[in-house]
């Protein structure tokens, strides 16, 4: 009897880590080159708006970055709805943005240590 719940679970174990590793998408993972911030005025109905966005950099040039984007917020709460989101957000990603448009954002030592005493512990 203490055999049976040994092995049911040995078996339950198994079975959920098994299961864990292979739903762990690891495509999902993007790793950015850098991130930056980018405004862009927009109109729609005849309103003007300013978006911000925080973009990651896939790849880039010698004056052109591919960009997805990471956040956005628009300056007037209308525009910040779930659909319009979206809709701005996808005009956006995976486009190829004049560098010198983005405010870089630069990472302390003290991150970069971390990232590569993390990537080595792996």
């Amino acid at each position: 009897m203490i055999w049976l719940g040994i092995l049911i679970g040995l078996i339950l174990g198994v079975g959920s880590t098994c299961l864990y590793f292979i739903s762990k998408d690891k495509s999902k993972e993007i790793q950015f080159t850098r991130r930056g911030i980018w405004s862009n005025h927009y109109t729609c109905d005849g309103k003007s708006f300013e978006v911000q966005f925080e973009l990651g950099e896939l790849e880039k040039t010698s004056i052109k970055s591919k960009v997805r984007v990471i956040s956005m917020v628009a300056s007037q709460s209308k525009f910040n709805d779930d659909v319009i989101r979206k809709k701005i957000s996808d005009m956006v990603d995976n486009t190829w943005i004049k560098s010198d448009l983005i405010e870089w954002i630069e990472d302390d030592l003290a991150t970069k240590r971390n990232d590569k005493i993390e990537q080595i512990l792996k």
